[in-house]
């Protein structure tokens, strides 16, 4: 359980840094 929601959390940061990234690439083009 304890690696379950350590997978999780680290996925849902992850997914937020994607984001984060494909926005500013974006901006930069």
């Amino acid at each position: 359980a304890i690696g379950a929601d350590a997978y999780c959390r680290d996925a849902a940061v992850a997914s937020e840094t994607a984001e984060r990234l494909v926005t500013e690439r974006r901006a930069a083009v």
